[in-house]
């Protein structure tokens, strides 16, 4: 006999309530949506985003350094002005667990060959490295080549300074970027 406990239950009944709310609403947007206006369809835009894959080595001036993979994410503003996040993670260098998440404005002028300058704000901690309050800021510069029309490779320079103390990190990057695009009413 298999005994199920309270908790499997409650996973088996919340999976299938999640199921039928999602199903509800698919069905409801189905139902009652509207079809655009022929006004609506003269203004729709699309809007770049681009989603990059970074190697990153970080070279603080305290400790050893070490290596961390991340994402970035941005969304264009206008063709050259883009806001984004990013998030890293290290992966070598005995600094398991540290971990940074920041927001980025950046602005960048070529479509071959292009650079690419963005200053993130954020913050950071874990694994041993000393960044106390965790808020750091990080001019980068980027140059970097369109490989196809929607992917691109960046190599990138920056540097890490803390706000809460005299932490500082040379940062050396290395990633793959895919375009993509998407459609909004404004």
């Amino acid at each position: 006999k298999v005994v199920w406990s309270v908790y499997q239950w409650g996973i088996i009944i919340m999976t299938c309530l999640r199921s039928n709310v999602f199903f509800f609403l698919l069905l409801c947007s189905m139902l009652f949506a509207l079809p655009l206006t022929q006004e609506e369809y003269s203004k729709i835009q699309k809007q770049k985003r681009t989603e990059t894959v970074v190697f990153e080595i970080c070279s603080p001036e305290s400790i050893a350094p070490f290596q961390m993979v991340g994402a970035q994410f941005d969304s264009y503003i206008t063709d050259q002005v883009y806001i984004g996040g990013t998030a890293y993670g290290a992966i070598s260098g005995g600094r398991g667990g540290y971990a940074l998440g920041s927001f980025n404005v950046g602005y960048r002028v070529g479509e071959v060959f292009f650079i690419d300058t963005k200053v993130m704000i954020g913050g950071s901690g874990g694994g041993g490295v000393p960044v106390k309050g965790g808020l750091l800021i990080e001019p980068v510069i980027t140059l970097g080549f369109q490989l196809l029309p929607d992917v691109e490779i960046r190599f990138g320079l920056g540097k890490y300074f803390s706000l809460d103390n005299d932490f500082r990190a040379d940062i050396y990057q290395l990633g793959i970027s895919f375009d993509t695009w998407h459609l909004y009413l404004p």
